[in-house]
């Protein structure tokens, strides 16, 4: 998967009917919920989406004036990357427009102040880094790579893997390893890997999908790492609030289930169901023998693109580097192992 490229991007700036199912009121609705956004909630809205922002807010170098000539059409290519992320909260609160419209400003709000499009700078290059004159950015990016370190090295390996059938991201969860999460590592953590999900699906498709799947291995997992009740109702809240449509599937995997685990099992999802809402309880399916995984799997992603926790004949295997090398030698917008 190559980087972006301003031929790429503008293949993604363009209207893509299909989103809204050629559905010329649908188009209009999600419209006139731009409308009713501020100028600043409209670039946040079109922010969502990581090729805008990366165009308009990424810091490249001087001598890069490949993305200037974009500028000239900022303001139309700002309504179609919000009306995307309009639709998304749109369908999702069944096309009402009040409750849609409270759900898309709160989710603004939350990522202002979580810093959301910022954390799209952690584990940069040293010369990306070099470029960034706001001292005050620079600390917050620090900050949240710290966050996003703990939660992925120390609490749950987790990673965008690869890519579905039909060019989607999709990410894998290892078993936890400590209870240890708080609520910003866990946020930051887990949000971080889902906005990698979201550039790489945005470019490897062109901007033709927009969801994610997620594979969550969790083998083996002991009770006693599990985070507290209370943080992990965060993590969930903040995810299927502010990313409405994006997970279409949600494979929990839990192998060889003695007595104990089955115990564990019960557990999780004691904590987990009552946190989910409607749409997100839908896209769960737990998978307990390699069987029934795989032949779920294979549905999805192919064997080529699988890693050997989701798929027996996933070609992708895992080593005890898998982190460092997702986070510190592996573009944003490329899955682990990924070249360009």
């Amino acid at each position: 998967m190559p980087l972006p490229t301003p031929e790429v991007v503008k293949e993604v700036f363009e209207p893509k009917p299909a989103l809204f199912n050629d559905d010329k009121d649908l188009m209009d609705k999600c419209e006139e919920l731009c409308k009713k956004l501020t100028e600043e909630e409209l670039e946040q809205a079109a922010c969502t989406s990581y090729c805008y922002w990366y165009v308009f807010n990424f810091p490249h170098s001087d001598g890069d004036d490949a993305w200037k000539s974009l500028g000239d059409d900022q303001s139309t290519i700002r309504l179609e990357m919000a009306k995307r992320e309009a639709r998304r909260h749109f369908l999702s609160e069944d096309k009402n427009m009040d409750k849609s419209l409270k759900t898309l400003q709160d989710s603004l709000v939350w990522r202002k102040s979580k810093n959301i499009d910022e954390l799209r700078l952690c584990f940069a290059s040293e010369d990306v880094k070099a470029r960034i004159s706001d001292e005050s950015l620079k600390s917050r990016v620090e900050e949240m790579e710290k966050h996003v370190s703990k939660e992925l090295v120390e609490n749950q390996p987790s990673f965008a893997a690869g890519y579905d059938l039909k060019g989607a991201a999709y990410a894998v969860r290892e078993p936890r390893s400590s209870p240890n999460s708080t609520a910003e590592s866990g946020v930051y953590g887990n949000v971080y890997v889902l906005e990698r999900c979201i550039a790489m699906t945005e470019l490897k498709t062109k901007g033709t999908q927009e969801h994610f799947q997620l594979f969550a291995n969790l083998t083996g997992t002991n009770k006693k790492n599990m985070p507290e009740r209370k943080i992990g109702r965060e993590i969930v809240e903040a995810t299927q609030s502010n990313y409405p449509l994006r997970l279409t599937y949600y494979m929990i995997i839990w192998l060889n289930m003695g007595l104990i685990a089955k115990g564990v099992v019960k557990f999780f999802w004691s904590l987990l169901k009552p946190i989910l809402n409607k749409k997100t309880s839908e896209v769960v399916h737990f998978k307990h023998d390699e069987q029934a995984r795989d032949n779920s799997t294979k549905e999805l992603v192919s064997p080529e693109e699988a890693t050997t926790s989701i798929m027996t004949d996933g070609k992708k295997v895992i080593g005890p580097d898998v982190i460092d090398i997702f986070l510190h030698k592996t573009p944003f917008t490329m899955a682990f192992g990924e070249t360009a």
